[in-house]
């Protein structure tokens, strides 16, 4: 449902116009809608299913440097928060890859070394 305010605007613009078949929806349920109408079969992942879902695959990741199995929830939290500033911020697989292999060059430029700098989209930047 439409917030009051929006709800009301939205009511004033359409008076007298004819919405019998007029659908209100936002974005995300429009699109889970049209998957549901086109036979796709999906589930939505929640922040919880997520969380489940790489907790059970960790070992499947091949991390070398930023698991501390002493503190994985600490680490999962960070990642999953870390991939949604990502997505705010549209930064792809492939963006993201790009960024990765030029922090990994102009580090082992400046260190003569094959260490990897942790990699960070700008939204990791605390405001």
């Amino acid at each position: 449902m439409l917030p009051g305010k929006c709800r009301n605007g939205f009511r004033n613009e359409i008076r007298g116009t004819d919405v019998s078949r007029l659908q209100v929806t936002t974005f995300h349920a429009y699109c889970n809608n049209l998957l549901i109408r086109s036979g796709k079969q999906f589930g939505v992942l929640d922040d919880k299913d997520l969380w489940i879902y790489l907790r059970k695959r960790l070992r499947e990741l091949n991390l070398k440097y930023f698991v501390r199995a002493a503190n994985v929830t600490k680490f999962l939290d960070d990642l999953l928060d870390f991939l949604r500033r990502c997505q705010d911020e549209l930064v792809g697989p492939e963006k993201y890859a790009s960024t990765c292999n030029s922090l990994r060059a102009e580090n082992c430029r400046s260190r003569g070394s094959v260490r990897v700098k942790r990699p960070t989209c700008s939204a990791t930047k605390k405001y």
